[in-house]
């Protein structure tokens, strides 16, 4: 999704977030937020996946600092159901695994990458467990939550389901919890 949204291929989303000139912005996952070195940046675009990002603490990493140092913050959550989570995971387990298999069959050059895919490999699988049992609604519910203690941002869901129009919707805390989102969403 940000990459078609720096291709200015979503105009219609662009909008309702107020990205009227996409090549303007800086795009980051959450993890590259320390590398930024400017004191100031006015325009950014932030990939968060609160997945990788929970804490144990009932917290989500870099993500109170990163509001506490903004003006304005506009979170979009993408509401993908369970059985894509899994298809996708499922996806990206047969990739990684096809990759580690060919490194030791025909691959004469091994980089630093390859000896990561185990690890990777088994931090998919783990992920693919999560979604595959539900734990998944529970996450989301748990970042709504974490969410909703933030009067100063805008919480907004996208809508996975029409990938070609990608529409996003106001999520509102008093009127709507994780299970009410697809029957908004399908209205």
């Amino acid at each position: 999704m940000i990459k078609r949204i720096q291709q200015g291929e979503l105009p219609r989303l662009c909008g309702q977030l107020g990205i009227l000139n996409p090549s303007s912005w800086r795009y980051v996952l959450a993890a590259g937020l320390k590398h930024i070195d400017q004191q100031i940046v006015e325009r950014l675009v932030v990939h968060y996946d609160f997945y990788s990002q929970q804490s144990k603490e009932n917290e989500f990493n870099h993500l109170c600092k990163l509001i506490d140092n903004s003006d304005r913050i506009i979170v979009v959550t993408l509401n993908v159901p369970r059985s894509i989570l899994v298809k996708r995971n499922n996806s990206r387990i047969l990739k990684y695994y096809l990759i580690y298999l060919l490194s030791f069959i025909g691959v004469k050059r091994k980089n630093q990458w390859n000896k990561s895919l185990p690890n990777r490999i088994h931090y998919l699988w783990k992920k693919r467990k999560v979604y595959k049992h539900g734990e998944s609604d529970l996450l989301y519910e748990r970042w709504f939550k974490y969410l909703d203690q933030f009067n100063e941002i805008d919480h907004w869901l996208l809508d996975y389901s029409e990938s070609h129009t990608m529409s996003a919707y106001p999520y509102k805390t008093d009127k709507l919890c994780f299970s009410d989102v697809q029957e908004v969403i399908d209205s």
